[in-house]
């Protein structure tokens, strides 16, 4: 089901970002287009959700955040274990912590990561925290 929505609430929407309702039976989709005169195009065809939000909800991010992220999930989902999912995205977090450009995939990755722990109901082995936050 595909739906256009004209200047409103969706204005701050972007290209593979949900929303909640589309057409009259209040199925989730996903903006596929956003044209210059600010209508948007909603489906709500499973495959296009999944193009974008595979792994987690990634509305906020960019387009590139999103292909980021996916791809980051894409690697570490191949693991069989979540126990070892859980310890990869947190190698993964230490790496883009410390970049500027990389503050929006870090907290879903970060979000990622804590569904994982409550689903397993395990920490990652190894994680870096800063030295204030340790409590002796």
């Amino acid at each position: 089901m595909i739906g256009i929505h004209s200047k409103s609430k969706y204005d701050a929407l972007e290209v593979g970002d949900l929303v909640s309702t589309t057409g009259n039976f209040s199925q989730s989709g996903v903006v596929v287009e956003k044209k210059a005169d600010n209508q948007i195009v909603i489906s709500s065809d499973p495959k296009d959700v999944s193009k974008y939000h595979r792994y987690s909800t990634t509305t906020g991010l960019t387009l590139e955040e999103k292909e980021k992220f996916n791809s980051i999930m894409d690697e570490i989902s191949k693991t069989p274990n979540l126990i070892d999912e859980i310890s990869l995205i947190q190698i993964k977090i230490n790496e883009l912590k410390n970049k500027e450009d990389s503050g929006k995939v870090t907290s879903v990755l970060q979000n990622k990561q804590a569904e994982l722990i409550r689903k397993s109901q395990e920490l990652p082995m190894v994680y870096e925290v800063g030295v204030e936050q340790v409590q002796s």
